[in-house]
């Protein structure tokens, strides 16, 4: 099985390979030109994660007006869940335009505080991962809240999304969340190829405001997966992918991509910026913010998915400028 943490091709098409390892300082590609392949991705990825926050029957009826953009429209859903205590909600369906199966989780619009938010108590007490999909296997701790709602939403939808990749075989799987969504897309998917190793390659993992979910042991095991891709899409000034704080021994995993503007001085043409591999130098890398310019300014306001989707739409309308960097 392909090991994450060795050398890395860089995946996107048409540009010059660069090799990152976690032993080293991060490799950052710079003056790339647009890709439009890998911006439709994260397009798609992003409108799914939307669309997660709509009500069961709107997700029955596939009737919402995200539902009907181009990109989605075609999509058959085929599995809903809405579990409380813990609480998680998504759904897994079969996208023929893009033949893309796609597992999406709901998440919270806001930095996740509250009694019921993803960083209270009973979501920041970490215990051992996985748990009661493979007892006798431990990869580290995770969240428990992450981890009772991950596996109680794995264990009743597996099938299903074992049947639909082997209906289209030649199908990507999409695995998706904003906020807390991406916490439980990641540990999801990760659950997924570690009990059915053979789909792994066809895995792509793409998250928005993704929070940490676990500790160092944790995150170095999902970044071994043989997936295709796993990338954490994180907005400008948003705290939450830096929460809960390592105080508490949470590390962040996969490649972050930034979403920052150009320039301190112009707040409206924005690029994706790809940061450093290893989370240690993660806000020391040129443009990867640290955690407390993130305090000081818009935070919470940076976190909440129609900021994700206005500073996403704004990189697609600088496609002049040739940039993803």
């Amino acid at each position: 099985m392909a090991r994450r943490g060795d050398d890395v091709p860089d995946h996107r098409e048409g540009q010059r390979t660069v090799l990152t390892r976690r032993d080293d300082a991060p490799t950052v590609v710079v003056n790339t030109p647009f890709n439009e392949t890998f911006y439709n991705e994260i397009a798609v990825a992003l409108l799914y994660s939307e669309i997660a926050y709509q009500s069961v029957s709107s997700l029955q009826g596939w009737d919402c007006t995200k539902c009907s953009d181009d990109k989605v429209s075609s999509t058959q859903v085929a599995r809903i869940w809405d579990y409380h205590k813990p609480t998680t909600k998504g759904f897994m369906g079969y996208n023929k335009d893009q033949n893309t199966i796609v597992v999406s989780f709901d998440g919270t619009d806001s930095d996740g505080g509250g009694r019921n938010g993803w960083h209270a108590n009973y979501w920041i007490q970490m215990i051992k991962f996985p748990r009661e999909v493979e007892s006798n296997v431990s990869w580290g701790e995770a969240s428990r809240g992450f981890t009772e709602a991950s596996e109680r939403a794995f264990i009743n939808t597996k099938d299903d999304l074992i049947n639909l990749a082997d209906n289209y075989p030649d199908a990507s799987i999409l695995v998706t969340g904003h906020s807390r969504g991406g916490a439980l897309a990641a540990l999801y998917a990760s659950l997924f190829m570690f009990k059915y190793p053979d789909y792994s390659p066809r895995v792509r993992i793409l998250t928005f405001g993704q929070p940490r979910i676990g500790n160092k042991d944790l995150a170095m095991q999902l970044n071994r997966f043989n997936y295709k891709y796993a990338y954490r899409i994180c907005n400008w000034n948003d705290r939450v992918p830096f929460l809960p704080h390592r105080s508490f021994g949470y590390r962040q995993s996969y490649q972050e991509w930034w979403m920052r503007p150009r320039e301190d001085t112009n707040q409206d043409q924005y690029i994706l910026y790809r940061c450093g591999d290893d989370e240690k130098l993660v806000g020391y890398v040129p443009h990867c913010q640290p955690l407390y310019k993130r305090l000081i300014h818009q935070g919470e306001q940076d976190h909440a998915l129609d900021q994700y989707v206005k500073h996403f739409e704004e990189i697609g309308l600088n496609r002049n400028m040739g940039i993803i960097y």
